[in-house]
């Protein structure tokens, strides 16, 4: 300040304007090329960020999904022939002393993403037998499904005396569907 106070006035404030001026000018220049780049790094830094971040959970969601699609493929029948079926249904018939009568496959439906094998089966056993035998089925390590069961009083007297019952069971196993998708 000491240095402007020789100078008449008027030329001291076109000083100080200059060198306001030029203190604008190099805030403006200053803004432009340093702070407002950085700026917008910053917000698109931010961005970034938070498109990871919902990508991240995306994947998270899809290897969930994928898992759980593995979790239930396990449970579908490996192929179409129904030997596997007929072998653990017998298995299950002597666990719960079931007497299996007869087992003969119905139909195979078709359908995009997984085929379906019906089975009708013809079982003789108490009520109790033929319950335990029906619930083996629901909780085999494969889907075995219960489509429909009929329990009747059998013809015969002495069966009846015994207290066996005819059951029929309608059952549906699944198997991914080969069909090729374009």
């Amino acid at each position: 300040m000491t240095l402007l106070k020789n100078y008449p006035r008027k030329t001291r404030e076109k000083i100080l304007a200059l060198c306001a001026l030029a203190a604008v000018v190099s805030l403006a220049v200053g803004w432009n090329s340093v702070i407002r780049p950085a700026m917008v790094d910053m917000a698109v830094s931010d961005s970034e960020k938070a498109a990871e971040a919902r990508r991240q959970t995306l994947i998270r969601d899809l290897e969930a999904v994928e898992k759980k699609i593995a979790d239930d493929e396990a449970l579908l029948s490996t192929g179409k022939e129904i030997t596997w079926l007929i072998e653990a249904l017998n298995q299950m018939a002597q666990e719960s002393d079931v007497t299996l009568v007869s087992a003969a496959p119905v139909g195979l439906e078709t359908r995009a993403q997984y085929d379906k094998t019906a089975v009708r089966l013809e079982a003789r056993a108490t009520y109790h037998q033929l319950g335990d035998f029906a619930s083996r089925i629901e909780n085999s390590k494969r889907f075995i499904k219960v489509l429909s069961a009929r329990i009747e009083r059998p013809l015969n007297p002495d069966e009846a005396k015994e207290g066996k019952l005819n059951a029929f069971f309608s059952l549906a196993v699944f198997n991914p569907s080969k069909q090729e998708t374009s």
